[in-house]
């Protein structure tokens, strides 16, 4: 009997360990590299959602914790989209979809963002897929924006192929 609550306890105990691992905080990957975000963007052939963010911006923060991290932890996103942020205040550590070292403050001139957070769905040659997604009112209404402009990336980027 000893023997069995100790199984039972060990089972348990496993269980609850896989469940809290499930649970734990996904990290937001940063653009470091845009040729390799773009070669995974065209080897899946997925659009690359990219979030325009500061460090001290707390809608950023918002968007990042209670949209994007459970996006990534949602199975159904899988297949429609490669999720990644790009600091535009982190002036000289990417390496642009040409090789050339840039600021993410010029990679957000390219693409005129002027407000922060910014979320724009790309092809892997950089190209936009949808309109910009600027600020956040709800996040009810965040939500189901972004989810159509997923949606629009995705049909835009199959139907070009």
């Amino acid at each position: 009997m000893l023997r069995a609550v100790s199984i039972i306890s060990a089972v348990l105990l496993s269980m609850l360990i896989s469940m809290a691992s499930a649970q734990a905080d996904v990290e937001l990957q940063q653009i470091r590299d845009l040729r390799e975000e773009a070669a995974l963007a065209q080897q899946q052939q997925l659009p690359l959602l990219v979030l325009f963010s500061t460090d001290y911006c707390e809608v950023c923060a918002a968007i990042k914790t209670h949209v994007l991290k459970p996006m990534l932890k949602n199975d159904d996103y899988d297949n429609k989209v490669i999720v990644r942020e790009l600091p535009v205040n982190d002036y000289h550590t990417l390496i642009d979809f040409d090789g050339e070292r840039i600021g993410g403050d010029r990679v957000s001139m390219r693409y005129k963002v002027d407000l922060i957070p910014t979320v724009i769905l790309m092809d892997h040659r950089g190209r936009p897929l949808a309109p910009p997604l600027v600020g956040m009112v709800s996040q009810h209404h965040y939500d189901q924006a972004l989810d159509q402009r997923i949606d629009l990336a995705l049909q835009r980027l199959r139907g070009a192929e």
